[in-house]
């Protein structure tokens, strides 16, 4: 089953949410998670996976395409075990340490350590450093 999504026609592509099912080895059916993309100028198509709402925008790069978005009014953040982020609450961390304590109490070195290496060094590190 394919649904068009008419008000997303835009720049030749029309993008066609499939919600067509996979069916296993046992027999037991799943929905396929994928978005078929075909450029109307070339009649060139792509599935692209969409996983949580959202699909790489990289994938475009099949069809020579690049995804531009004005004011970032459709981009999605990422998900990122290095940093965290939780703007409401003010909380702007990288590997576990706070970027403003890293600005009052770290220096050059140290934060250079901590971006190669992934952790702050001790004083011998920072001694070889």
């Amino acid at each position: 089953i394919q649904h068009l999504l008419p008000e997303e026609h835009e720049n030749g592509l029309e993008k066609v949410l499939t919600t067509e099912t996979n069916t296993d080895s046992k027999g037991s059916q799943e929905p396929r998670e994928t978005i078929t993309i075909t450029d109307n100028r070339t009649g060139k198509s792509l599935e692209v996976p969409i996983t949580k709402g959202t699909i790489p925008a990289v994938s475009l790069r099949k069809l020579k395409l690049r995804s531009f978005d004005p004011a970032y009014q459709n981009t999605a953040a990422c998900k990122s075990a290095i940093t965290y982020i939780q703007g409401s609450k003010g909380i702007l961390r990288y590997r576990g340490y706070d970027i403003a304590e890293l600005a009052e109490k770290s220096n050059f070195l140290e934060v250079a350590y901590l971006l190669i290496n992934g952790e702050l060094p001790n004083s011998s590190q920072m001694q070889n450093w």
